[in-house]
């Protein structure tokens, strides 16, 4: 039956659904993946937000197509023939690993600048035939006079293609949704792969960023007292002062070692370290002259101003070391004004007249330290956990040191919360310990 203008009628040519099926299933397999690649990439290409990553990869053919460059970290998007099924043996699981271990014929240098994105095995198959249908409809579209088509059957197609477009459009952003990054729990440990799914809200890239920063899989801010722990654990080994263009590298390279954003969280780290009013992880110098055994441009603390750079001269130096050769502070009367002829020298052994004894008055140092800050109510764990490694382990680690922590809640609920939430939050709250809690 076919129908036009509110006329209906019998007729032995097919329908125009009829005609898009036996079209669709025509189709070959292989202008369908290559479709779903092409349109792959034309998503993720459009993505204005690309989150934390400072390049992205898409659908590459072989590990040879994927850079290895010692930049921001990079995006893997793999393409519709490694999707993943949930197991170790997955396609996108070996295909991430030929491309973490190699480029093309070559070891991969930095391994740890890569993390992938893979399609879901069981989402392909919708995705699949949401490709043959867009395809189909944009032949028949094509072929609006060869098939002798009416106006309203034409304005139709049309109408259908659009759909089958934006249908296709939506199953692909559903299908890629699976994250993988290789992580090592020690440097003498395999190569693990950290997996799961990505949530449904966003854009791919923004989601993939917002996952691997929730679970500390990409670094975009790092505490002097946390890239410390890493360096006390694999690096420093007795030595007193690190470059910190190797440094980089070794975050750069092995898979043990935090994953950072780019070169820019490292130089916020170590001026982070240089500019308490007390002594931090480690110190900063522009460079070690071994000739006169001297840090020149050594920072210690109270150094926020200083320029960190990141090239082969510039070092960070452990605290011993760096207390060791701090630059003595300047005496008065050396290199300063030449004495004038009516300044007269105190002979010695005698005080100057009319002046008080002198004595040299030891420099007070603060005792007290106290701060108060705002903690995303989305994200509570991750400010907490940088504050504990900024702020609290600072203290905490000084001796005779007392710290004390009080976390307030506030809440406003304008619709209310009722008897079952209040009874829980009471609850809860006795639980934990509140010394103070009231519900109003």
């Amino acid at each position: 039956m076919h129908a036009d203008l509110g006329r209906y009628w019998y007729s032995m040519s097919a329908s125009l659904n009829r005609i898009a099926a036996d079209k669709a299933a025509q189709i070959e397999t292989a202008l369908v993946l290559m479709t779903i690649d092409s349109e792959l990439g034309k998503y993720v290409n459009s993505l204005a937000d690309r989150g934390h990553f400072d390049a992205v990869q898409v659908a590459p053919a072989s590990s040879a197509e994927v850079p290895d460059e010692a930049g921001g970290v990079r995006a893997v998007v793999l393409g519709v023939a490694d999707p993943h099924n949930g197991r170790e043996g997955s396609e996108a699981l070996v295909e991430a690993k030929d491309i973490l271990m190699q480029r093309g014929s070559t070891p991969r240098v930095y391994r740890n600048m890569l993390v992938f994105i893979a399609a879901d095995a069981r989402q392909l198959d919708n995705l699949k035939d949401a490709v043959r249908a867009s395809l189909a409809w944009g032949e028949v579209v094509r072929d609006t006079e060869r098939l002798n088509l009416t106006q309203s059957d034409s304005a139709l197609a049309k109408a259908k293609l659009a759909e089958a477009n934006e249908t296709m459009k939506t199953r692909l952003k559903e299908a890629w949704c699976y994250l993988h990054y290789p992580a090592q729990e020690s440097a003498q440990a395999d190569v693990e792969w950290v997996s799961g799914k990505i949530p449904a809200q966003d854009g791919l890239l923004a989601r993939a960023s917002k996952k691997l920063v929730a679970e500390e899989g990409l670094l975009a801010e790092l505490g002097p007292t946390r890239l410390d722990r890493d360096l006390q654990k694999y690096i420093w080994s007795g030595k007193a002062h690190l470059s910190l263009k190797d440094l980089r590298e070794y975050l750069n390279r092995y898979t043990y070692l935090p994953r950072l954003k780019n070169q820019e969280v490292l130089v916020k780290a170590v001026q982070a370290a240089v500019s308490g009013m007390l002594p931090g992880s480690f110190a900063y110098a522009e460079r070690w002259d071994e000739k006169s055994d001297t840090y020149l441009g050594l920072a210690i603390e109270r150094a926020g101003n200083a320029a960190v750079v990141i090239d082969s001269d510039s070092v960070i130096v452990t605290p011993d070391v760096a207390e060791a050769h701090r630059p003595a502070p300047p005496q008065p009367g050396i290199g300063g004004t030449p004495a004038g002829p009516s300044d007269k020298v105190p002979e010695t052994g005698r005080q100057p007249a009319g002046g008080p004894p002198t004595s040299s008055t030891p420099e007070k140092k603060p005792t007290r330290f106290t701060g108060t800050v705002m903690i995303s109510p989305e994200r509570p764990a991750r400010d907490i956990h940088q504050i504990v490694e900024a702020i609290v382990e600072q203290l905490t680690t000084l001796p005779g040191s007392k710290v004390k922590l009080r976390l307030e809640i506030e809440a406003d609920v304008p619709s209310g919360l009722d008897r079952a939430k209040v009874r829980t939050l009471v609850e809860n709250a006795n639980t934990l310990g509140f010394i103070e809690k009231s519900v109003e």
